[in-house]
């Protein structure tokens, strides 16, 4: 996938990249047959993406906090109810997902990270919380979602972690990268490994992060195994075919069924008959 993420910032341009992210803060966005392949270098920034003493400390002190956390919540319980060594250790991991949940909430309640460009030399505080939001939900969420809970109960996960829309007709069976950057509307189909990135990381001229909101409208469906890139917005009753890779700040209009690699406009659905008929 980081390949992918680069190839798209690439083909876009880091200007192309900030002027779709000024114009996406007015609600402004544009269409992805408009996109043209900008010229680019991409240099290797040796040491540049190391982590410094006191972001490693801060890391480990934030992961042993919620490992020691948890297992003192399931040693509790576990004393008091009289588990078995086994019961204990399913409780372990689940008090870590928990703690590890209201630390995300904490996380992006205190200091929510705003769409927009964050460059590794100008930007470090940007950089270490989005390593740390990511240890958390990638070490202590994303796991478990995407390999033992049931898609039944993804969307309320999801839900936990701060994405907006989540209903009881929303179906999950993919991944959000960053939930609470994600808004779904009624009735949406996430299909199975599809990839909601509302995050892209590029080396071109210096480390750069690129944080920018996805939409993705009522009912609208995103096909197995698609990626959905930063800044994305998705219209109502829309289809996105599975296997697509939709580039970022692509708008996809209502009622229309796009696919491929780049996803680009097929054909347009009859909002008369539904898109499976």
């Amino acid at each position: 996938m980081c390949g992918a993420i680069g190839k798209t910032l690439r083909a876009i341009g880091q200007g192309r990249a900030e002027r779709a992210l000024q114009r996406s803060c007015g609600m402004e966005t544009t269409h992805d047959s408009e996109a043209r392949a900008a010229p680019s270098e991409t240099v290797t920034v040796r040491g540049a993406m190391d982590l410094s003493t006191r972001e490693l400390l801060l890391l480990a002190g934030v992961e042993v906090g919620v490992l020691c956390s948890s297992a003192w919540i399931a040693a509790a319980f576990a004393a008091r109810f009289s588990m078995g060594v086994a019961s204990a250790a399913a409780l372990w991991v689940a008090s870590t997902t928990v703690v590890a949940i209201a630390a995300v909430r904490a996380l992006v309640w205190l200091r929510p990270m705003k769409p927009g460009l964050y460059r590794l030399s100008r930007d470090r505080g940007a950089w270490t919380q989005f390593r740390l939001f990511h240890l958390l939900v990638t070490t202590h969420v994303s796991w478990w979602l995407s390999t033992l809970a049931p898609p039944a109960i993804r969307p309320a996960m999801y839900a936990l972690l701060g994405t907006r829309g989540v209903g009881v007709e929303t179906g999950i069976a993919g991944k959000l990268f960053d939930p609470h950057l994600v808004t779904l509307g009624p009735g949406v189909l996430i299909g199975d490994e599809a990839s909601l990135s509302p995050h892209a990381v590029t080396l071109t001229t210096e480390p750069t992060l690129l944080y920018a909101p996805i939409v993705i409208g009522a009912r609208a469906v995103i096909g197995a195994r698609s990626v959905v890139m930063p800044g994305v917005t998705v219209g109502e009753g829309s289809v996105v075919e599975a296997c697509s890779f939709v580039r970022a700040f692509t708008r996809i209009g209502p009622g229309e069924l796009w696919g491929g690699n780049p996803a680009r406009l097929i054909a347009r659905i009859d909002r008369r008959r539904s898109p499976a008929s």
